[in-house]
């Protein structure tokens, strides 16, 4: 018995010494389910084109993926109901000379989707209710007008039928999609596009620039409204116009690769209302702000992980590391992204060759027969 209290009384102590504490929280009992394979999309050959887009758009009756083409630009169009594994012959969209860069359901007909290429013309499509039997190749309208290729479209909010396209030429053409003619072209732009938005009542569009520019335009006198510095890093920036039509949120990088979002007021952009650093923000330390963000916890551990489980962009630095330090780690994943991406753009281009040099053959091959 007096064996039984010594011990009683030395497991009171250690426990006082090292008290262990239970964060309460009201999700500590919710478990999540993986997702039957009839639920999800399976088997879709997604494009590994390096352009700065979604190449994915929804709608309440169809899913649109642009996928990988040779000779040419397609995409899927796929019923919601229609999950599962879809067949790799499943027809597509096809009718353009070059890879489809973005597509954009109409807001006002769910079965009209406009699509943007590198050949330089814009289409609009007439998809079935029952989704696509066929391939198709029949488009509804092809709009000329940019003398590059065209990187963006969006669909006026307010307005049927007017189409907002942005291009590699530096200018944005509004469409009059039934006439088939363009209403207006803005051309102040000095270098590419690299995103643009609607106002929510459509009477202003924005625009972020690779000149490091942030512009608001009037799209009815084809002039700039605003125009202020925006993200001064070297990589693409990005705009979204908030439910006021007053506010505009727009992410981007520093000039030392740093993420970076900011807040502006479009009454006055001589400053930003808010601009922080993602990659060296804490949002556990700065409880005093009224802005909350999305972030992914991560587990470090000082022990390195077996071949195979994980790769270097799929780890955090250590808690604690010096800021600086993690903006150098943050700004050599960004490099060797880029370097991917050229490297699969030089392994298109390889394949592209080879594909040629094979039709070069074939045909001397017959012209000799």
């Amino acid at each position: 018995m007096k064996e039984t209290v010594k011990a009683s009384e030395v497991a009171k102590d250690a426990s006082s010494e090292m008290p262990f504490f239970v964060r309460s929280s009201k999700f500590r009992h919710v478990y999540g389910s993986p997702v039957r394979d009839d639920q999800y999309y399976k088997n879709i050959n997604i494009t590994k084109n390096a352009h700065d887009a979604t190449f994915c758009a929804v709608n309440p009756k169809f899913l649109a993926v642009v996928t990988e083409a040779a000779g040419g630009g397609a995409f899927l169009v796929l019923p919601l109901s229609q999950t599962g594994r879809i067949d790799i012959n499943h027809p597509r969209v096809t009718g353009h000379r070059g890879p489809v860069l973005d597509i954009k359901w109409n807001p006002f007909n769910d079965n009209e989707i406009a699509s943007c290429s590198d050949d330089g013309t814009v289409k609009i499509w007439h998809i079935p209710d029952a989704g696509l039997e066929e391939n198709l190749d029949e488009w509804l309208v092809a709009l000329h007008g940019h003398q590059r290729r065209v990187g963006f479209l969006e669909w006026h909010p307010t307005a049927e039928n007017l189409l907002l396209s942005a291009g590699f030429d530096h200018q944005c053409i509004l469409w009059n999609v039934e006439r088939a003619e363009p209403v207006s072209i803005v051309t102040c732009h000095r270098d590419n596009i690299q995103g643009m938005t609607w106002s929510k009542d459509g009477a202003l569009f924005a625009t972020t620039c690779k000149d490091k520019l942030l512009r608001v335009v009037d799209p009815r006198s084809a002039r700039v409204a605003v125009c202020c510095k925006g993200h001064q890093g070297p990589k693409s920036s990005k705009v979204l116009f908030l439910g006021d039509n007053q506010h505009l949120l727009t992410t981007g990088f520093s000039r030392t690769s740093e993420r970076q979002f900011a807040v502006w007021d479009v009454r006055d952009v001589s400053k930003p209302l808010k601009m922080e650093g993602i990659d060296s923000f804490s949002p556990e330390k700065d409880m005093s702000s009224p802005l909350r963000y999305p972030v992914k916890k991560k587990v470090w551990s000082p022990v390195k992980p077996p071949m195979g489980s994980s790769t270097p962009e799929e780890e955090d630095p250590a808690p604690g590391t010096d800021p600086e330090l993690r903006r150098a780690y943050f700004r050599q994943l960004e490099e060797m992204r880029a370097l991917k991406d050229q490297l699969a753009l030089k392994d298109k281009r390889i394949r592209q060759l080879e594909e040629e040099l094979h039709l070069a053959r074939t045909s001397m091959d017959q012209s000799d027969c």
